[in-house]
């Protein structure tokens, strides 16, 4: 994402503003040298060399930034500000601050007053690695529902405006929205399936074929709107589907509809 966004590229076939933007990565979760391999990997498989990113991406390994510590915000914002600084990734939450995840007042605190109050003061967006909780059932694997798969408060979850959960199996990720505060439900952007693809010294993170089940409910979805049905809420319409008949889950009738719309529903 860092990378795509500095070089104006897309990324997972998400096209960007058109240009490249000014973007600080930090990174908590590795060494430095780790954080460089990575770069000029990702920077090799779209044909890039880590120059071209100069005075457009900002890495920032191991930093040691506490953002609850006045010193450690005031450096942070002002960094933001001399790189004049469009959007931030933070890899991960729980490496830069010393607050107690599991209770409510010192995420709020975090979410809302720190990091919104970076995005105020500086009009940067942030993004804000976060990573799952444990399962709720330590026996079966089963991963919590929706909001509470994040680990801590679930103020954590709450204070975003949009939430991007990536699950993997099998060399496989899928990235899915499961927040996006401005939108209604139904405009949510697809789940995209992607695979981390690395040769020597060349990565790339490339989207993979769609589900056939996907293919097969936008068909039924095709002949129900030619027919004069209107895509309403995600859940009417698999509500609706289901009562025809349709045994997918709710995900594989997003995927379908955002595949009709690529392709104007023709």
């Amino acid at each position: 994402m860092a990378i795509g966004m500095a070089s104006g590229q897309s990324w997972l076939d998400i096209k960007g503003i058109g240009r490249p933007m000014s973007v600080m990565f930090i990174d908590e979760d590795g060494p430095e040298a780790e954080l460089q391999r990575r770069i000029k990997h990702l920077c090799t498989g779209r044909g890039l060399e880590p120059r071209d990113l100069v005075g457009l991406l900002h890495a920032y390994p191991s930093s040691g930034l506490t953002l609850n510590d006045p010193v450690g915000y005031a450096t942070l914002r002002q960094t933001i500000l001399n790189h004049k600084a469009e959007f931030v990734i933070i890899d991960a939450l729980i490496a830069v601050h010393s607050l107690d995840e599991n209770k409510t007042s010192d995420m709020r605190m975090l979410m809302r007053s720190l990091i919104r109050g970076l995005m105020r003061d500086t009009g940067v967006g942030i993004a804000v690695l976060h990573h799952e909780a444990r399962p709720q059932n330590p026996k079966t694997g089963s991963p919590r529902p929706g909001a509470m798969k994040g680990r801590g408060s679930t103020e954590i979850i709450n204070a975003g405006d949009n939430q991007l959960h990536i699950t993997s199996r099998d060399g496989i990720s899928v990235m899915a929205a499961s927040r996006c505060r401005l939108l209604p439900l139904v405009d949510w952007p697809a789940p995209v399936d992607y695979a981390i693809k690395s040769l020597d010294e060349s990565t790339q993170v490339v989207p993979v074929s769609a589900d056939p089940s996907v293919t097969s409910c936008a068909g039924i979805l095709r002949t129900l709107i030619k027919s004069g049905f209107e895509l309403g809420s995600l859940p009417a319409t698999h509500k609706l589907l289901k009562e025809r008949g349709f045994s997918g889950s709710r995900s594989t009738v997003w995927r379908a509809i955002h595949s009709l719309k690529e392709t104007a529903i023709s």
